[in-house]
């Protein structure tokens, strides 16, 4: 996980962009405006920042983390690539602003109840190898019973002369990469205890895609593929399932770590596997299964030493059925959590296992 720090120089009044990426004062709104922030990660040698805009009147509530790159090696590309992502932030601002005050002419006009619009904006970036993944996520209300939210992936080469990677460019060019995820994605709806909800039929040439961790992870929009109380499906593939169809020019790792597990290691004792590390899950607990394919041979729960948002420490050990020490086909070990509020799994670290 990213940790994103920040401290605030109080720049008061909203925030314009121009001909480039501009922050600046500019008139306030009425009185009944709150402050509006410029907050700076200043981290020496680090890859981006964080610019906040709040904002919190009558008619809207604002509040919008919006990444800022100065790490990268290709500067021409980072200025334009900040470009972009502050117009889209500011271009969410502008709309808002406009349709809570064309709403609250009309709530005059007619005796409504004005309840403020919303705008939330917040990002996450990762990078493995020579790529940079970010991702924007913003959620918009303006009444009624649910908001809007909207995810925006950008997937970078950290390169002396950097680009935007289509998930193609990940793949050998001889590589039917399509094919090669459609069939993980179908075989994980499979597994799926809703599977029945899912209308996959195959990725697109614009898929969504980030690198996390050790894993390439599909993304889809909500009502994409799923009925919309579903959210946002999301497939992580592992890298390490993928090595000999991507291209080596990414130098892309199979990291045993994602934002739940970190410093895993995994030691073989006999028919006995030892596991320690890190986990951050609530209330300690995880749970952990070993699959041959698609059957899984064993499986149970533990407790790290602290619980989430602490990092805890972990040691299991995990015994396996003397039959499947020495079957063709590797096993694989899974740390995963479970979701509170669904019950399905969820941050899944999956590790293949050494047998003989």
């Amino acid at each position: 996980m990213v940790a994103k720090k920040a401290w605030a120089i109080g720049i008061v009044g909203c925030l314009a962009i121009g001909g480039g990426t501009a922050w600046a004062n500019t008139a306030m709104h009425p009185a009944d405006t709150t402050q509006v922030e410029q907050v700076n990660q200043q981290i020496p040698g680090s890859l981006y920042q964080t610019k906040s805009v709040k904002l919190q009147t009558k008619q809207v509530n604002i509040q919008m983390e919006i990444p800022v790159f100065e790490g990268l090696k290709d500067k021409k590309y980072e200025a334009q690539l900040n470009d972009i992502i502050m117009r889209h932030a500011m271009k969410d601002k502008e709309n808002i602003e406009k349709e809570a005050a064309q709403f609250a002419e009309e709530a005059k006009k007619n005796g409504w109840e004005m309840h403020p619009y919303e705008l939330t904006a917040n990002y996450k970036v990762t990078t493995n190898g020579n790529i940079v993944s970010l991702a924007v996520n913003t959620y918009t209300y303006t009444g009624g019973a649910n908001g809007i939210s909207r995810a925006d992936y950008y997937n970078i080469s950290n390169q002396t002369e950097a680009k935007n990677i289509q998930l193609s460019s990940l793949f050998k060019e001889n590589i039917d990469y399509k094919k090669l995820l459609n069939q993980e994605i179908k075989k994980q709806i499979s597994e799926h205890p809703e599977k029945e909800q899912f209308a996959f039929t195959s990725i697109s040439d614009t898929q969504g895609f980030s690198i996390e961790h050790g894993n390439l992870v599909i993304h889809f929009a909500k009502y994409e593929i799923t009925p919309g109380y579903m959210g946002e499906p999301r497939f992580e593939i592992p890298i390490y399932t993928l090595k000999n169809n991507l291209s080596p020019q990414w130098g892309l790792e199979a990291k045993a770590e994602n934002d739940a597990f970190r410093n895993i290691k995994v030691t073989k004792s006999g028919t006995k596997y030892i596991v320690t590390g890190q986990a951050r899950v609530f209330e300690g607990a995880y749970n952990y299964a070993v699959k041959h394919g698609n059957e899984t041979v064993a499986k149970g729960y533990g407790t790290a030493s602290a619980g989430g948002p602490a990092w805890g420490d972990v040691k299991q050990m995990i015994k396996i059925p003397d039959k499947y020490m020495n079957v063709p086909e590797a096993l694989t070990l899974e740390l995963f959590e479970i979701n509170q509020k669904d019950g399905q799994a969820t941050n899944k670290l999956v590790i293949p296992l050494v047998t003989k």
